[in-house]
């Protein structure tokens, strides 16, 4: 079944694999005997994490320096998966956020995140299908955010398309579900990646986030895979991240909070 623990005739590919919950994947999977194809736009990174994880464990790894962001580069990864001779995970995790006034955000940095979580996500997905089915079995862990469920100011269009992988996951699980593919949208909130520290957060003070909502790369990743046994297609990691998606959900309580999320972001 697809939740359940892989053998080594098992592969995945896992794109935005370098760093965060993608290189977080990479390790799980591999410490499972798990052979990987690794995508990330750092050459360097990925061979090192591939060194590593070969010379660890029992895991084959190739990794492709691809930038998500580029249709062109989408198509090229979306034709390696088609000729792959089995495919057990395939992980979607690249992506950034840009945070800031729509109206004064570069137009080529939103085109370029939408590219990256709405393109690559569908035609990644597209491309394994047949391999998927034809084996019935497989599973796509499509990460999204907690944003994806909640109006957040300052990350209309981050909130967007994370809502838009949210729903593509739901009903591409209720589409293939009767060929034994099983998909998870998964919607971890503040992690403790390099996400933050990119260039589009320069005016972010991850401080001001109690750390209590703060999660490890690691724990999502664990708390993810263990979820696939619940068959749950939307899923949060954490207690403290589904109440407080509830929470920014109800019209009482956004009215009190959003205000005061909105200082804090700015």
């Amino acid at each position: 079944m697809p939740g359940d623990q892989p053998s080594k005739a098992h592969n995945a590919v896992i794109t935005g694999a370098s760093s965060g919950i993608g290189k977080a994947f990479a390790c799980r999977l591999a410490s499972q005997g798990v052979d990987l194809l690794l995508i990330a736009r750092r050459e360097d990174r990925l061979a090192a994490l591939s060194a590593e994880l070969q010379q660890k464990y029992a895991c084959r790894c190739e990794t492709l320096a691809l930038d998500l962001s580029d249709p062109a580069n989408i198509e090229l990864l979306a034709n390696k998966i088609r000729n792959l001779p089995a495919l057990h995970f395939l992980i979607n995790n690249a992506g950034f956020g840009i945070q800031g006034d729509f109206v004064a955000n570069d137009p080529k940095r939103e085109t370029e995140m939408i590219h990256l979580h709405v393109l690559a996500t569908n035609q990644l997905c597209q491309a394994a299908l047949p391999i998927m089915m034809q084996q019935k079995s497989g599973v796509m862990i499509n990460v999204a955010s907690v944003a994806g469920l909640m109006l957040t100011p300052h990350h209309i269009n981050y909130d967007a398309t994370k809502g838009y992988i949210i729903l593509f996951s739901k009903v591409l699980a209720e589409e293939y579900r009767a060929y034994g593919i099983q998909v998870q949208a998964l919607c971890p909130g503040y992690t403790r990646t390099e996400f933050h520290q990119q260039n589009d957060f320069s005016t972010f003070d991850t401080s001001k986030m109690p750390s209590l909502l703060w999660m490890t790369p690691e724990t999502v990743v664990e708390k993810s895979l263990a979820a696939l046994k619940h068959k749950r297609v939307v899923y949060i990691p954490g207690l403290l991240n589904q109440l407080m998606t509830w929470v920014f959900t109800q019209p009482l309580f956004r009215a009190i909070i959003v205000p005061v999320y909105r200082r804090m972001v700015k």
